[in-house]
């Protein structure tokens, strides 16, 4: 990873309902999305895209937290490309770049910022980048995924992706564990896809309570 860059790898589901949450607020015209820009900022397990209007949050494993912002029609081309539900989306922002799935785009107008406070280190004591493996992860982004896949599509044993179709078999092993597990407090399995389902969902900051 190039110094001065910061990581995060989102699910292909994840990214494609972002974009289509997002798309009502996309500027209209040519001179509008000319000078346009998109914000992402992170935390060490959420993304946050924001454009005028509108935002949404997805989980995501980063390498670290950081503001950036990008010129929308590059963001209108990320939108563009065509991502699988099991695919894993590996973002990798800089100063003037920015790459996704290995195509890099350069423009003096990508700005990234770290938010780590001040004094502290963007990196390990071991020189090592800080981001997370996800294929290593047992319970992770991949199976978040498979999870957000089995809930719309139930398990589908026939998709050509082998490793995706594991991870859905073992996505329905863990919940139902976790059901039987949670038995004796009188919650279901029924009642974590409850919570799984609500905590997955896109996010838009401006739907919080009203403060007393």
């Amino acid at each position: 990873m190039a110094a001065g860059a910061y990581t995060f790898v989102i699910a292909g589901i994840s990214l494609r309902n972002a974009f289509k949450t997002l798309k009502p607020a996309f500027p209209r015209g040519k001179t509008m999305r000319a000078k346009a820009f998109v914000v992402i900022s992170s935390t060490p397990t959420r993304v946050t895209l924001g454009i005028t209007g509108a935002a949404v949050g997805m989980p995501a494993l980063t390498s670290g937290a950081f503001n950036a912002e990008i010129p929308f029609i590059e963001f209108a081309d990320m939108a563009t490309r065509s991502y699988e539900d099991g695919d894993l989306i590996k973002v990798e922002l800089s100063p003037g770049c920015i790459q996704v799935l290995g195509i890099t785009t350069r423009s003096p107008m990508i700005r990234v910022a770290s938010q780590r406070p001040p004094g502290t280190a963007a990196r390990s004591t071991s020189g090592k980048d800080t981001i997370i493996n996800p294929l290593d992860a047992p319970i992770g982004l991949p199976l978040l995924a498979a999870y957000a896949y089995i809930r719309s599509n139930g398990i589908r044993p026939t998709l050509a992706n082998q490793m995706f179709v594991q991870q859905q078999i073992e996505v329905d092993r863990l919940l139902n564990r976790a059901g039987k597990l949670l038995a004796p407090l009188g919650l279901s399995r029924s009642d974590l896809e409850t919570v799984l389902d609500k905590r997955m969902a896109p996010r838009d900051p401006s739907d919080t309570e009203p403060a007393d």
